[in-house]
């Protein structure tokens, strides 16, 4: 089996605006990954607009990985194609964009 080290790339190290953190090369099983944490157990997240606009584009080969941080305990949820399987009326606008005058 050859070694994972060389399909697997941490995007946001190098480019934060790709949408994604991590990508998986895997043959057959690529994955786009964002990947969210969370203190407790609320369910929610933020998201970018750019974030959703690249999660969707890459439809079944995207995932978000959300990681829950409790008491000396942490928990990952992984869900496969989120911006499809997540309704639209579980998101909410959070962010205004401001141009600052000169």
């Amino acid at each position: 089996m050859p070694e994972p080290d060389p399909f697997v790339r941490h995007i946001a190290l190098d480019d934060v605006g790709a949408g994604y953190d991590i990508e998986s090369t895997w043959p057959g099983h690529e994955r786009f990954i964002e990947v969210k944490s969370t203190a407790g157990q609320s369910g929610e997240i933020f998201i970018s607009a750019r974030e959703r606009e690249v999660l969707l584009a890459k439809g079944r080969h995207a995932w978000l990985y959300r990681v829950s941080l409790g008491e000396g305990e942490a928990s990952v949820q992984e869900i496969h194609d989120p911006m499809n399987l997540i309704p639209d009326e579980h998101f909410t606008p959070q962010v205004w964009r401001v141009k600052v005058p000169e």
